[in-house]
């Protein structure tokens, strides 16, 4: 099951992020009198000469997600930090709750 969730999760997160990048680039040079062909090129990052706006086009996307990403780590991290607090205490055996209750003085003469 955690080989699963890690295949999917690198696969989905890889094709989410791709998507935001594509999407930043393609609306970076949506104004341009680009030649066709060339938001495609500048998403894959492929230097177009004589074109400066798809490397400033793709260099905004890059940033773009990053930016998503990052988001998307520390809600996870504060995700797991609050599974790890609401995580249900193991049961304990009857001689540690006497032993706690009592202060540990219980087979000690």
């Amino acid at each position: 099951m955690q080989t699963t969730c890690i295949q999917l999760g690198g696969a989905l997160g890889t094709a989410v992020l791709s998507a935001v990048v594509a999407g930043k680039v393609s609306t970076s040079l949506h104004g341009t009198a680009a030649p066709a062909g060339t938001e495609e090129a500048a998403s894959a990052g492929v230097p177009i000469p004589g074109l400066p706006q798809a490397a400033e086009a793709f260099m905004s996307g890059l940033h773009t997600g990053l930016v998503v990403s990052a988001v998307l780590v520390w809600a996870a991290a504060l995700l797991a930090l609050l599974a790890l607090r609401l995580r249900e205490q193991p049961p304990r055996d009857l001689a540690t709750v006497l032993e706690e209750t009592v202060g540990g003085e219980a087979g000690h003469p």
